[in-house]
């Protein structure tokens, strides 16, 4: 069967670890599926939602539907997640509230954005603003 289906389509619908191997290597090149329980296809949704969120901008028209449809697909496959950076548009409590097998969450701050110091709260409930943005 082709990988070039939409996956929200084919996510639900298979299960097949060498569909899911083959859909990884052609959408993210090589990748270790031992860092993602030894299953390609949650490999496949951690690469695929780590991807969402680090490239999500809302200049270029990205809107939280869009990922939160993703987040909902990909709901009881994400049990590792690593995001190197994120935008301060996206809302990350969202993450939490959508993965209810996640076991280990990794965030890093992009080096272009600074934490909003007004207020004193938790990872999820930080402000994040813009390089450019006054606090």
């Amino acid at each position: 069967m082709s990988v070039d289906f939409p996956v929200d389509i084919t996510f639900p619908l298979i299960d097949h670890e060498p569909y899911w191997e083959r859909s990884c290597k052609k959408e993210f090149g090589l990748v270790d599926c031992c860092q993602h329980g030894n299953s390609w296809k949650q490999c496949y949704a951690e690469n695929y939602i780590k991807r969402m969120i680090t490239n999500f901008d809302v200049a270029k028209g990205d809107k939280m539907e869009n990922i939160i449809k993703f987040l909902e697909l990909f709901r009881y496959h994400i049990f590792n997640l690593e995001i190197p950076t994120f935008s301060a548009d996206f809302q990350i409590e969202k993450i939490p509230q959508h993965f209810v097998n996640l076991t280990s969450l990794q965030l890093k701050y992009s080096p272009v954005l600074r934490e909003d110091k007004r207020k004193n709260v938790n990872i999820f409930n930080k402000q994040l603003t813009g390089k450019n943005n006054s606090v």
